[in-house]
């Protein structure tokens, strides 16, 4: 994208003209979407004692992967918990 100046959509076509089984999935395309927001540098110009700044389309999109991180483990917990549980009612003390 960045090499030939196109954008994501105009990549995607780009490699399924050359490999028409191609079809990235959803989290991927949404990483796309946030490099060319960054214009394909996720660093600002500016520095705070030295250090490059993270753009906020960045900064919003690794907030995004950390929350839905943290649903899925809550979910899996959740589910873990459930499952536990049901197994102590099968399995015993009835006696």
């Amino acid at each position: 994208m960045q090499r030939y100046g196109i954008s994501r959509s105009a990549a995607k076509r780009l490699v399924r003209a050359k490999r028409n089984v191609a079809n990235p999935n959803a989290g991927f395309y949404r990483q796309l979407k946030v490099w060319e927001a960054c214009r394909y540098d996720i660093h600002t110009l500016w520095a705070i004692d030295g250090v490059r700044q993270l753009k906020m389309e960045y900064r919003e999109w690794l907030g995004d992967v950390e929350e839905e991180k943290r649903k899925r483990e809550l979910e899996l917990e959740a589910r873990g918990g459930e499952e536990e549980g049901e197994e102590a009612g099968r399995g015993g003390g009835g006696g």
